[in-house]
Parts: structure tokens; sequence; C-alpha cells
């Protein structure tokens, strides 16, 4: 009810206030009425946001993968595609949440793939993707079983888990003998 005399009051001309909490439930209205107004304030209001790389105190991760399993179930590309580049440039902040390992598979695969990807080190990259293929490599077996879609997801998290692994054990042996070289993933033969 409330939500609704906030629409009405925008429809008529008064300012209304977006904010992450309050997006989602506005566009899916905005979508149901087709109220092109208020699609395109939130529409202008999320570009806004991510643009301005508000402090992750104003920005939950799990908002932001609730928001991005959105646009990517309705196929809104302005949504998926902000959320994904968003997170490539901020990696670093989205694996210290505890939220990270629970990032759908397709999210991490976009933010791994793009040409913004941010983090500190290889290893960081690393860690965090174990950390992922930990948590969510039963599902991926599980489904693995269920459909053949999901066996070339399944191998592609054991490629991550042993690609990472030879990565973080170069890394301990360069660390341990005290010196530097370049280091290049294995490369993966077809089958």
């Amino acid at each position: 009810l409330f939500r609704s005399l906030h629409i009405l009051r925008f429809m008529h001309g008064y300012h209304l206030e977006v904010t992450f909490c309050s997006f989602l439930p506005l566009y899916h209205t905005a979508l149901y009425f087709g109220l092109e107004k208020l699609m395109s304030e939130c529409k202008s209001w999320f570009s806004d946001i991510l643009e301005r790389r508000v402090s992750s105190s104003q920005l939950q991760f799990d908002d932001l993968i609730h928001v991005w399993d959105f646009g990517y179930e309705q196929a809104i590309d302005w949504i998926v595609e902000p959320c994904t580049s968003y997170v490539a440039k901020n990696f670093m902040w989205a694996i210290s949440s505890d939220a990270f390992v629970h990032l759908p598979y397709s999210y991490l695969v976009s933010c791994v793939k793009h040409s913004h990807l941010t983090v500190d080190s290889e290893r960081h990259l690393c860690e965090a993707l174990l950390a992922w293929t930990s948590t969510n490599s039963g599902l991926v077996d599980q489904m693995s079983c269920n459909a053949d879609v999901w066996t070339d997801k399944s191998n592609l998290v054991n490629i991550i888990k042993d690609d990472c692994n030879v990565i973080l054990e170069e890394d301990f042996d360069i660390n341990r003998e005290g010196r530097h070289r370049h280091r290049r993933l294995p490369s993966r033969q077809k089958s």
C-alpha cells in the first residue's frame, strides 16, 4: 500500500526516492503496469548509482546479486551488464563478501571473463574461484548427473580447480625460493 501511494504520487509529478530496497519492486510494478516514466526513472537511478561507484556501505553485494538475477531472468541487458561490470571492476570488494560463494554461475563467469576484471593478484582470483567451486561443486555435480548441459559446467569447474591449484602451488614455490618467474596457466587439450 505504501509503495502504491508513492507510485501514484510519482505519476502526478511528485519526487520518488529509489533505493536498492525499492528498486526491484518499483521496476517490477512499472513493467507490470507499463509505466514508462517509472521504468525510465528506475533505469536512470540504477545507471547513476553504479556509475558513481557508491561506497560498499551503501551497496550490499547480496543486493547486487539479487538485482543481477532479476535482470538475467527477465533478459534486461541494461541491468545485467552494469552489474557484471561493477563486480568485475570491484572484484576484490566482491570476494571479501560472504555472499561471493552464492554468486550464480553465469554471473561469476561473466565477471571473470569481463575485460575490466580487477584483482590484486592471480592468487586472490584463484582463492576466490576455489572458494566458489568448493561451495558449489556439490550442486554442479548433482546437476551434471541430471542434464548433459551441466557436464560442460562441471568440467569447467574441475578445470578451474586444477588451474588454480597449479597457480597456488607455483606461487608457494616462488615465495619459498624467494624469486619470481613468469607463470602460465596449463594448456588444455580438447578431448
